[in-house]
């Protein structure tokens, strides 16, 4: 009993280590209360699982909506010189512009409405981490980062809709924002 005592303490010090390694599983094939308690632990560890997973494939939406912003801005800048250059074809470039316009407040659109996914699964999983923080205290801070990550995410996106001319600044910050949460979401072993 005390081996499994040990053995359960030293896999809750490894989470709450940094690790990030949601794969492993305690050991529960008894019928005492130490198999009962590696039973929750166990069921705790896969929805934080899936909570991470989810993070992560959001994460990859934000990153693909990052680039199609970024590609419709370029778009949008090479439309704007045509314009400057050409005044014979003024109108027919403003509708051009007008429309690509359109198509970067709908990828903004879509990257909010993938920051709104983040933003709830990070809420699920601030939720969760109250029930272990004697088991994982490190889980706490990653949570806390993801959080400040998709304010920021957020801020950058409201900043897109704002304004055609800041598209630009606004999509390089979404862009680093995107992969400093995917880097963080990778420290997870899936």
């Amino acid at each position: 009993m005390l081996r499994r005592i040990q053995a359960t303490r030293e896999h809750l010090q490894e989470l709450s280590a940094g690790e990030g390694d949601l794969t492993k599983r305690l050991e529960a094939d008894g019928n005492d209360e130490i198999s009962d308690m590696a039973v929750s632990v166990n069921r705790f560890i896969d929805k934080v699982h899936a909570i991470v997973s989810e993070v992560r494939d959001s994460t990859l939406q934000v990153a693909s909506a990052a680039e199609e912003v970024a590609a419709v801005s370029q778009e949008s800048s090479r439309a704007i010189h045509t314009q400057r250059s050409a005044t014979g074809r003024a109108t027919n470039i403003m509708t051009e512009s007008h429309a690509q316009t359109d198509e970067t407040v709908s990828a903004a659109r879509q990257a909010q409405e993938a920051l709104q996914v983040i933003a709830t699964a990070v809420s699920r999983i601030n939720d969760m981490n109250t029930s272990i923080a004697n088991a994982a205290e490190e889980q706490s801070v990653v949570a806390d980062e993801i959080n400040q990550n998709v304010n920021r995410i957020n801020d950058t996106s409201e900043q897109i809709t704002a304004g055609s001319e800041q598209t630009d600044t606004a999509t390089a910050e979404l862009a680093r924002l995107a992969e400093q949460l995917q880097s963080q979401v990778n420290q997870f072993k899936l």
